[in-house]
């Protein structure tokens, strides 16, 4: 056996030790986390709103309301200015911070600001006022419905081990984008088409979308004494995947005026994310061709319109889950089901 295919073979066996250990971390981690901290500094309070998890009494005391008026501020503010000027590492950044409160639903405790529960903090603004705005975003939900229904059809239950393999499969997939992108950087290539990059231009970004959609179902599941005063969060997690990919597309805008003959021929041949067929391509891409009358966004001002177009379209899909109340919490939806609708009820 020569000695590429013994590297080869090590560098296979590392993603996967990489890859598991994250998965456990992703699920596990948290709850640890928690638990020291809920340990160290206390429950939040006795007096809590049932509906929001609120505890008043924790949040005047520590002057947690200002801090998380302070947090939403921030994070809007390195997503518009990110989105806006060069700086599109800021976006990416705000991005993972509106998503980061997911974490806090490992805090199954008196109120949703104790433990890691404090990371909640950011979305404040919206619990405080109307938190049922964060299920604008309940059609997320729906390619999970399909994937376990009709296997569950053939009397497969494959719940457990999607959502274990989507968040498996994220870390792999970053990993892996990552070790190509760092790759050609090593060699002094200007564009990476090596590895994932022949399947994907943005496979950091697709790792990450695939591994916090695991994430994000994973914590909707969660059952606990308390789990009730939990929040949705499908919302921020489809802003934040809008954010991240308008960032590609405003670093694809770059890389055309800086490389423009090498990089062209790279997006004729490699799909944006994953690839697909072309007609579904082109169904997904429709509503932006519309608004831009283009193929591609080539400013910032398209950019901002992609955000909206999409963002809009993805609260209007969800509104039949809100206007209905079906079903009344995530939890409720995706604990039972496939088993409580026909034809297994």
């Amino acid at each position: 056996m020569t000695s590429k295919h013994l590297n080869t073979g090590f560098l296979a066996l590392l993603a996967l030790v990489f890859t598991v250990a994250l998965t456990y971390a992703s699920v596990q981690l948290p709850r640890n986390v928690s638990a020291i901290l809920i340990d160290a500094f206390g429950e939040a309070g006795e007096t809590v709103d049932h509906a929001t998890g609120l505890s008043e009494n924790f949040l005047g005391s520590y002057h947690i309301r200002v801090l998380g008026y302070a947090s939403m501020i921030t994070i809007i503010s390195l997503i518009g200015v990110g989105l806006i000027t060069k700086k599109s590492r800021w976006a990416a950044a705000g991005a993972v911070a509106l998503f980061l409160p997911v974490f806090g639903h490992f805090a199954l405790s008196m109120s949703m600001l104790a433990g890691l529960g404090l990371l909640r903090v950011a979305w404040l603004p919206i619990i405080d006022h109307y938190p049922a705005l964060l299920r604008f975003g309940d059609v997320a939900f729906v390619p999970y419905l399909v994937s376990v229904y009709l296997p569950a059809l053939a009397g497969v239950d494959i719940r457990v081990p999607l959502i274990h393999g989507l968040i498996g499969s994220g870390v792999l997939l970053f990993a892996a984008g990552t070790h190509a992108w760092l790759k050609t950087r090593f060699h002094g290539r200007s564009v990476s088409d090596i590895g994932l990059y022949r399947f994907s231009r943005h496979p950091q970004y697709l790792g990450w979308m695939v591994w916090s959609y695991g994430l994000l179902i994973y914590v909707a599941r969660l059952r606990g004494p308390r789990i009730g005063w939990s929040v949705e969060s499908t919302l921020p997690w489809i802003l934040a995947t809008l954010i991240l990919v308008c960032v590609a597309l405003k670093e694809e805008i770059s890389m055309r005026s800086e490389q423009s003959g090498d990089y062209g021929k790279y997006l004729s041949r490699t799909p944006f994310l994953f690839p697909v067929p072309k007609v579904f391509s082109r169904f997904v891409s429709a509503p932006m061709r519309l608004v831009l009358r283009k193929e591609w966004p080539t400013t910032g001002k398209d950019i901002v319109a992609v955000f909206a177009v999409y963002a809009g379209l993805a609260v209007l899909m969800s509104l039949p889950f809100v206007l209905v109340d079906w079903p009344p919490s995530a939890q409720a939806m995706l604990v039972a089901f496939p088993y409580d609708v026909p034809p297994f009820r």
